[in-house]
């Protein structure tokens, strides 16, 4: 039996095929997982402390600045600023784990960003997962999707923007991982 959301409208809004607008269709750009020797909760903060807040768990990661802090453990509502204000990224809606048996997620926007896409959206989910010898693991899956501008009839520019996300994402994906064992 598949383990229940906390909050399941973050799946929801992230599964919905057209833009906010409703212009657009969205494609998607990019899923990454790896699983870490974490409780849900732990998993959760490591992810909204280290990836979202500081920027990532690496030595080189790029200067982020909170504009709007959010509200609660989740950070719903929050806008960081990446690269100086070059990006802008905002939490939309967060399901705070309350257990270590429900899947946690994060649900987030790029604002503003100089990359030919109309709209971008992401999901983290941080699913409990069962192990042999009782410790525990969460499987930390990140999407991303992609909805291309109007004259992108054929998505070429989209699937740079996709290769640029997949290769921003996946570094930071790897250092929390890292961090994680190190932390357990």
């Amino acid at each position: 039996m598949a383990a229940e959301w906390v909050n399941p409208s973050t799946r929801d809004v992230f599964a919905t095929p057209t833009t906010s607008d409703g212009r657009a269709v969205f494609k998607p750009a990019y899923t990454l997982e790896v699983d870490v020797a974490l409780d849900v909760n732990a998993a959760f903060d490591l992810w909204i402390n280290g990836i979202w807040v500081q920027g990532g768990l690496s030595l080189l990661k790029p200067p982020v600045s909170l504009e709007t802090p959010g509200v609660g453990r989740g950070r719903i509502g929050c806008t960081r600023r990446v690269l100086g204000g070059a990006v802008r990224e905002h939490i939309l809606d967060a399901g705070v784990p309350s257990s270590t048996k429900q899947v946690a997620s994060v649900l987030y926007t790029v604002v503003t960003m100089p990359l030919p896409f109309h709209e971008y959206k992401a999901l983290v989910e941080f699913e409990p997962r069962t192990v042999i010898d009782g410790s525990p693991c969460t499987r930390v899956r990140w999407r991303g999707c992609v909805a291309p501008k109007a004259w992108d009839l054929y998505g070429i520019a989209c699937w740079f923007v996709c290769v640029f996300f997949r290769l921003a994402v996946s570094p930071m994906l790897s250092s929390y991982a890292a961090h994680a064992a190190k932390t357990k």
